[in-house]
């Protein structure tokens, strides 16, 4: 065959294959609509008695009960409405969306469904759980923590933050680590995700959160020192201030170090200051310039200004947003620094001016 040949048949087949995908495409999207209609047409006769129990004015329970009582294929139609009002409403309403929920077995169903085979189907199920707020449901989840797949490992934690079992606490902690087990090799649970869970689980995770912060892994502590910073959790704070000196993770003491500026006090100025100083590697000397400006205080705002004239400009400029973040007293020592030091006056002038945009701190020259 001729290489003209050979390229006609390629064409044939490059146009077939495109033909077919467009068909393909189009077919799906019909169905999709066609499901959709059949969906609205089953819901339609039943949205005022979903209203009726998601605003709250089904006082007598009348609404509840008959969407209780709704055939098979009645259900089919209204379910994806109960789910869709869940994640919208609380209190009351949501309580009784559930116990709807409830009675039709969609719990127990998601329940052993989180052992599917199909990766969609177990992270459909977890978010289920999640939504219903399912107790019982708090060991299966734990389970999925070490799962293959990334997207059920993530909406499983979530759903297990949204529960609220501190029991998870530390399980969770432990999935930002490196995996183990037959998932091992695998990334673990994404650092945010964990902190987000455990900031939702609140103080009923401080012991666990004190145990991450001892923990040997550096993505276990990091993700237990922004935990306490955010979540405020004292007992934490304190075995981070303990640890920073002998913190060998850069990235760990970075988190250390925002801890100690957000809820540290003014004893842990002393400490931010000696990293302030040259030697300090860069990108952990900005941040305890950061932190000093979060923490506040004479000494810091001091410090502060002698760095306005710093040799690397970069940590010049960070400690003029720092002063920047002090409020009055960080702007006094910005306009004092540009009448004595003229030298410096580019990046003072850059940061009062950033100041008179945040709403006027800037005091009278």
């Amino acid at each position: 065959m001729s290489a003209e040949a050979i390229l006609v048949v390629a064409l044939i087949a490059v146009g077939a294959i495109c033909v077919g995908l467009v068909a393909l495409t189009v077919t799906a999207r019909i169905a999709r609509r066609r499901r959709d209609r059949r969906l609205q047409a089953l819901s339609a006769p039943h949205r005022l008695l979903l209203l009726r129990v998601a605003s709250g004015e089904d006082d007598d329970h009348e609404a509840l009960d008959q969407l209780t009582a709704l055939t098979p294929d009645e259900w089919v139609g209204v379910r994806p409405a109960v789910f869709g009002l869940l994640g919208k409403v609380r209190g009351a309403p949501a309580d009784a969306l559930i116990s709807v929920i409830r009675e039709r077995g969609e719990v127990d169903r998601a329940r052993t469904k989180l052992s599917a085979r199909s990766r969609v189907r177990r992270a459909r199920a977890a978010h289920l759980l999640g939504l219903v707020r399912d107790a019982a449901s708090v060991p299966g989840l734990v389970g999925l923590l070490d799962d293959p797949d990334e997207d059920v490992r993530v909406v499983s934690a979530r759903s297990l933050g949204r529960i609220g079992d501190a029991t998870a606490a530390v399980p969770v902690l432990r999935a930002a680590g490196p995996r183990t087990g037959a998932s091992g090799g695998l990334p673990g649970l994404p650092a945010w995700i964990a902190a987000e869970v455990l900031l939702a689980l609140g103080e009923e995770a401080a012991g666990a959160v004190e145990e991450g912060v001892r923990s040997t892994d550096p993505v276990v502590r990091s993700v237990a020192v922004t935990v306490a910073t955010h979540g405020v959790l004292p007992g934490a704070v304190d075995l981070a201030r303990d640890r920073i000196a002998t913190e060998p993770d850069h990235d760990v003491l970075g988190a250390m170090v925002d801890c100690l500026g957000r809820v540290g006090g003014a004893e842990d100025a002393r400490l931010l200051l000696g990293l302030t100083r040259a030697g300090t590697a860069p990108g952990l000397r900005r941040q305890a310039v950061r932190a000093l400006g979060s923490l506040g205080g004479p000494a810091a705002a001091t410090r502060l200004g002698e760095l306005l004239s710093d040799d690397d400009r970069a940590t010049a400029v960070v400690a003029a947003e720092a002063l920047v973040e002090m409020g009055p007293a960080g702007t006094a020592v910005l306009h004092e620094e540009r009448r004595r030091h003229p030298r410096t006056g580019r990046v003072v002038s850059a940061a009062l001016h950033l100041a008179g945009l945040r709403g006027g701190l800037r005091p009278a020259s």
